[in-house]
């Protein structure tokens, strides 16, 4: 009886583990071939073959909810016998079919890409396969208004970008809807006022801006990342590499540095990768995105959350996502104290602050997506501010399994010296959360980058605007331009973001020379330090007790 016993036990668990893996297998599955599909599809001009829509066809995606419902039958039948598995197994397979038609509606409101540009809804699905800058960047900011990214981003060839879009089909505000279109990543109708965008006519300022933009890059290539640029690529990707195969075998060493060069590798790539500065291939610029996994960022929330809406709206209390990621803490003066705090990570303070800075790379590789994969609301907002781009959720759970590894491993290899995987497993986000803070927090949470304060051009020209809520500093260095991601220079990136960063230092002090004649402020300070205590200082006082105008609930 003991060993009949053992064995029934030793049964129950394979079986258990093998519906754990039969889960694992039809969800990867369903990744790997929707990320195939749809996520790499840059261009006709790679090459490859175009495939229309961000899923399936309806019949495709019949046919998938047809063919997970037969895997889950056919576990239910072959190997489970416990009947509490088997009932479970079976309502499994019993929802996926159920589920079908909602797949094939789902799949219907996925064959339109509806963007927003200047009021006007549009479906770019047949021009996106076309898109110089791959059909990815569409995709990721789908159902957005992206007024001001199309301006900004196409400032070189406005004419031929305008005339292509009066070619293309307009939908109906309901119909835009209808396909899940949400024109604003944060905030939105619900705002007090709508948010200064960009016109298709330029203030004086911008046309000489733009003028001599054009002479400096005459062309696409030519703004992109230079030779030197792609040399410091190889050889931050060398050490980076180094680095974590050392950090696999155990090295405390190689772990110490790890954040270093990783961020380093990070500085050349990831945030040119997401402006498609990097290169004029759509496949390289949407590959180089995925260096910031798995200890810095997670591009799938990144995207939405840095480009459609922070790049848009820049520190605009209604309408920035980037300024509300620490949940209560207070970045923006127009912030309010939260009114229902929660313990430990829910409360507000300058300690909490700095907590959350000390936590940021966990929260942007754990937390954020795993918001965005239940859409679960951010505190203290009653909605997800950090959402996936539509179609994508499982693009995001596939991304998420190399952080697990960085924390999971260690306990797993090193498990005889408790101190040894603690460190190995902690310190890669704890190190990288320190960098990240520094570089990205610095360039916008400060006092005088505050619109309350902008002048008189910035409060009816975006692109003054722009300038005037970023802050700069050793603007003259390439070093401190390589260290930074070129986010020393941040009024310059957002008025150019489709300028690679190691072409800054050349043309930053023409660009002051601009701003100056046509009264533009450039908020400067002497070097990173002086930034960091900038946003220190502001970051207390705004969340002190007795913080300016505002008094705790």
């Amino acid at each position: 009886s003991l060993k009949t016993g053992f064995l029934r036990g030793v049964k129950i668990r394979m079986q258990s583990g093998l519906h754990i893996l039969c889960s694992l297998a039809v969800g990867t599955v369903d990744s790997v071939s929707t990320f195939v599909s749809t996520a790499w599809r840059p261009s006709q001009q790679l090459g490859l073959s175009p495939r229309r829509g961000n899923l399936a066809s309806p019949q495709e995606a019949a046919g998938k909810g047809r063919g997970r419902a037969v895997v889950w039958s056919v576990l239910s039948a072959l190997c489970l016998r416990h009947p509490r598995r088997r009932s479970r197994i079976r309502r499994r397979a019993t929802g996926l079919l159920s589920a079908e038609q909602e797949n094939v509606m789902t799949a219907k409101n996925m064959a339109m890409l509806p963007l927003r540009i200047d009021g006007r809804w549009y479906d770019l699905q047949h021009w996106a396969e076309k898109h110089p800058g791959g059909a990815w960047v569409m995709e990721f900011a789908r159902g957005r208004d992206v007024t001001a990214m199309f301006h900004a981003i196409h400032w070189h060839s406005q004419s031929r970008a305008s005339s292509i879009l009066q070619r293309l089909p307009e939908l109906h505000e309901d119909a835009a809807r209808g396909a899940g279109a949400e024109p604003y990543v944060f905030g939105g109708e619900d705002a007090p006022a709508m948010p200064l965008l960009p016109s298709s006519k330029k203030s004086a300022f911008m046309q000489e801006l733009h003028s001599f933009l054009s002479e400096e890059f005459p062309t696409q290539e030519s703004m992109k990342a230079t030779p030197e640029h792609w040399a410091l690529v190889c050889l931050f990707s060398l050490l980076t590499f180094s680095c974590w195969w050392l950090w696999f075998q155990g090295n405390m060493t190689a772990t110490l540095v790890l954040p270093i060069f990783h961020w380093l590798l990070v500085a050349v790539t990831f945030h040119e990768a997401c402006h498609s500065t990097l290169s004029t291939n759509p496949l390289a610029n949407y590959i180089f995105q995925f260096t910031a996994h798995p200890i810095f960022e997670n591009v799938f929330i990144w995207y939405t959350q840095h480009l459609v809406s922070h790049h848009q709206y820049t520190n605009e209390e209604h309408f920035d996502s980037d300024i509300h990621v620490l949940g209560t803490t207070r970045m923006h003066s127009e912030t309010p104290f939260c009114e229902n705090p929660r313990p430990l990570l829910g409360t507000y303070g300058f300690p909490q602050f700095v907590l959350k800075l000390s936590l940021a790379t966990i929260g942007s590789c754990f937390l954020g997506p795993r918001m965005a994969l239940e859409d679960t609301p951010h505190p203290p907002f009653s909605y997800c501010i950090q959402p996936a781009p539509p179609g994508k959720k499982p693009e995001l759970a596939l991304s998420m399994v190399p952080s697990a590894f960085v924390i999971l491993w260690p306990l797993f290899a090193f498990w005889s010296n408790p101190l040894q995987a603690a460190f190995l497993s902690i310190w890669p986000f704890l190190g990288a959360s320190a960098v990240w803070s520094v570089m990205v927090f610095s360039s916008h949470v400060q006092e005088e980058c505050q619109p309350a304060g902008t002048g008189d051009l910035a409060q009816s020209c975006w692109w003054a605007r722009q300038a005037e809520t970023s802050l700069d500093y050793s603007v003259a260095s390439p070093f401190w331009t390589v260290v930074t991601a070129g986010l020393n220079s941040q009024s310059l990136h957002h008025l150019a973001p489709n300028i690679c960063h190691c072409h800054f230092p050349r043309i930053y002090p023409r660009f002051a020379e601009i701003c100056a004649q046509h009264g533009v402020r450039l908020n400067q300070r002497r070097d990173i330090l002086s930034a960091l205590e900038g946003l220190l200082s502001f970051a207390e006082r705004l969340n002190a007790e007795n913080a300016p105008g505002l008094t705790r609930p």
